[in-house]
């Protein structure tokens, strides 16, 4: 009896089972996950999308899209990716254990790439027609339902071309046996944004991506082809007829074959990635509307989707750098904060080395100044949450601020040589005379650098805890750097810079008190605007407010849509009022949706998860 009583007293009280399963993303990583809301920690600390489901026993279960099995031709060539140093770098001191890769097809053996070889493989374009016509009204009228109606809308905009909805197996990898550009127009729109543009997007990338390897990769994916022509096609307006349409139609162009890409769920998200990170530049330089449309921000969510961070070499570095420099620049614009919080890059900021030993390296040193500009713009922008502060509280912002300063003077005292000025005239000295002075950088890389280095001492001196931003100290060292940065932008000759340079010196420019440099900071932007094609009135107007001017001396323009050309970067689709357009110390509206976890992310009306996440890109392990 005793025994019986306590088997049924041992059915009569089951044990308790645990039903929580944390989010997907950390059973993925084999982490212990605290199931916040929103995002969990793990996810948050590794900037990674924090996927929730139902999936209890079946991780690779999609519920969107189900898997279907994919038919490979006889001799298909599969890839297959080695994640283990990937996996490593997460950890401290991981990814050092690794030996470097060794290529696997070494460049020697490669021969020219593509040029002179008479293959059988079919043109790098599906379509040439779609080269040669303009954009039709019923085209434009057809894209903005597209935007903002059904994904179904899209194909009716560019009814001949065809976008294959099949999986990439090569990749990122470049094929041997693409065939050279062969029409004169494609020869041309490359090669201003291979020699003008990539020469600036490379100036923080040491792999060079978009001079040295994408030139051959968009040899065989006419939807980057198509984003690339409409870069260099916004660089030479007046090298056709059609000018500034034709940029606009290779604009629209990548765009249908992008969204097209992103609804098929054995996508490239590589190939996404950099497509939308070079559309997203197109919106940057160019001043036309875009019908809503903001690749920036859909190119920070692709990046997040591919798990790109500081850390990531090639394309993924390339891509990431890019996207937090243009935030920092919006940021920097509209006193906002930052949507990718800095002290989640990881960068190292060991910088005890001498100038001596300080060789090569250069894009590391930009990455760091763009590191100390970024915690600035943050700095500045929480400065609006401390207007009635106590002392103590005043003090732990001056130590914060002590901080910055100290980096920017390691910063300067530490720099390669190479990065440093080569000449320096003082303003008597330059034929004609001027007001700033003549500052030599030797290369696209230097003169980043030097010109964020200059922002970030504007920045110090704006926010100092102690000091008055108008104190007489504060104002003679403003207007000394103001002078620096505004020498450097004068003396510019390439045009694929003059999109951030306008940046740089309308922000520097309002530091400047006599009359005589205002009027020629004010020629230097005339030429700037002319050659990106940016409306000024909306800058002018500002400018006028912060020099005193009357307003008869500079026309003023309060018309909304110009603040939204002026910066493009902006979300059309957002409406601002017009002073305060946000309030300050806000996190960028225009990026804290820039993820496919948000439910108002970029591209939601065609966006389908990937079967298969291509995170790792070939090149950043010297697969090219």
């Amino acid at each position: 009896m005793t025994k019986i009583g306590k088997k049924k007293s041992g059915r009569g009280i089951p044990k308790s089972k645990r039903v929580r399963t944390g989010c997907l993303t950390c059973r993925e990583r084999h982490l212990k996950c605290d199931e916040a809301l929103g995002k969990c920690q793990n996810c948050r600390k590794s900037n990674r999308v924090c996927r929730r489901g139902i999936r209890l026993n079946f991780i690779d279960t999609q519920t969107v899209a189900p898997p279907y099995y994919a038919i490979r031709k006889a001799g298909t060539r599969l890839m297959f990716r080695d994640e283990s140093r990937h996996i490593a770098s997460e950890y401290v001191g991981g990814f050092e254990r690794y030996p470097s890769p060794e290529l696997d097809l070494p460049l020697e053996k490669q021969g020219p790439v593509g040029f002179g070889l008479s293959g059988t493989m079919s043109p790098p374009l599906q379509s040439t027609r779609s080269f040669v016509s303009p954009l039709e009204p019923s085209q434009l009228e057809a894209i903005d339902a597209m935007l903002n109606g059904s994904p179904q809308a899209l194909f009716s905009v560019f009814p001949e071309q065809e976008v294959p909805l099949v999986p990439s197996t090569r990749q990122m990898m470049v094929n041997p046996d693409s065939r050279p550009l062969s029409r004169r127009e494609e020869i041309h729109l490359v090669r201003t944004f291979t020699e003008e543009i990539g020469l600036w997007l490379d100036s923080m990338d040491a792999s060079k991506y978009f001079t040295h390897i994408l030139p051959f990769r968009i040899l065989d994916e006419p939807m980057l082809l198509k984003a690339v022509m409409a870069c260099g096609a916004h660089l030479h307006p007046m090298s056709s007829p059609n000018g500034e349409d034709r940029a606009s139609y290779f604009y629209f162009a990548a765009t249908q074959d992008l969204l097209s890409h992103l609804q098929n769920p054995d996508r490239d998200s590589t190939l996404c990635a950099a497509t939308a990170t070079v559309l997203g530049m197109y919106e940057v330089m160019s001043s036309r509307d875009v019908h809503g449309l903001n690749h920036v921000a859909g190119a920070r969510a692709l990046i997040r989707e591919c798990h790109w961070d500081a850390r990531s070499p090639g394309l993924g570095g390339a891509c990431f750098w890019l996207s937090v420099m243009m935030e920092s620049f919006t940021c920097l614009r509209f006193n906002w904060s930052l949507a990718w919080d800095p002290d989640t890059w990881d960068i190292d900021m060991n910088m005890d080395e001498t100038r001596s030993h300080a060789i090569n390296g250069e894009e590391m040193w930009t990455h760091r100044i763009v590191y100390i500009c970024a915690k600035l713009v943050n700095f500045r922008s929480s400065g609006s949450q401390f207007q009635d502060m106590d002392h103590g509280a005043t003090e732990m912002r001056f130590q914060e601020w002590d901080i910055y300063n100290k980096w920017c003077d390691q910063w300067e005292k530490a720099v390669p040589r190479s990065m440093m000025p080569l000449g320096h005239l003082d303003p008597w000295q330059g034929i004609p005379k001027s007001a700033f002075p003549e500052i030599w950088l030797i290369n696209q890389t230097a003169i980043l650098a030097r010109l964020l280095y200059l922002t970030a001492r504007l920045l110090l001196c704006k926010t100092h805890p102690f000091e008055l931003e108008y104190s007489p100290e504060m104002r003679n060292i403003q207007q000394g750097h103001a002078h620096e940065i505004c020498g450097i932008v004068a003396h510019i000759k390439d045009r694929g810079i003059a999109s951030l340079a306008i940046r740089f010196l309308s922000f520097a420019v309002e530091c400047l008190a006599t009359r005589e440099a205002q009027e020629e900071a004010l020629q230097i932007l005339d030429r700037l605007l002319n050659e990106t094609g940016w409306q000024s009135d909306t800058i002018k107007q500002e400018l006028q407010g912060a020099w005193a001017w009357t307003s008869q001396q500079i026309p003023t323009s309060t018309n909304p849509a110009s603040l939204m050309n002026e910066h493009p970067m902006l979300d059309s689709t957002i409406h601002y009022p017009a002073q305060p357009r946000m309030p300050p110390g806000v996190i960028n509206p225009t990026m804290i949706t820039a993820d496919f976890s948000m439910e108002n992310h970029p591209y939601r009306n065609f966006y389908i998860p990937p079967h298969s996440q291509h995170f790792i890109d070939e090149f950043q392990f010297g697969a090219f």
